[in-house]
């Protein structure tokens, strides 16, 4: 029974907090680069936070404060970026993600997650 309840509990985290994972694994770090992005995903209740800092890499849900770029898009538009289908400038430019804040450091999300 606690092998279920580990899983379920397992489960549920990962429901929790989507896309962790996905932009863990793909990231390229990039020396003499340091910033903070807030991605708001409409169906979440609070923004993924990516911080980097150069090979160090923080993801998680939550406020912060010195943000250099605020992204808004949808979950369909994430899962698409993560599953390699869509870049995150072609979601920008297609109009399926908006961005606020410096725009040479929102290029660099394509540099640091190469998603195969």
């Amino acid at each position: 029974a606690s092998m279920f309840r580990d899983m379920l509990g397992q489960q549920k985290q990962n429901e929790d907090t989507p896309f962790i994972k996905e932009l863990e694994a793909p990231f390229v770090p990039q020396y003499d680069f340091t910033a903070t992005y807030s991605i708001i995903i409409e169906e979440m209740k609070k923004p993924l936070l990516i911080k980097v800092d150069q090979d160090e890499l923080v993801i998680h849900y939550g406020e912060e404060e010195d943000i250099d770029v605020y992204a808004k898009l949808s979950s369909e538009v994430m899962q698409s970026i993560v599953d390699g289908r869509l870049t995150f400038q072609r979601a920008f430019m297609s109009g399926a993600m908006k961005i606020k804040g410096e725009f040479n450091v929102f290029r660099t999300l394509d540099q640091l997650f190469v998603f195969v």
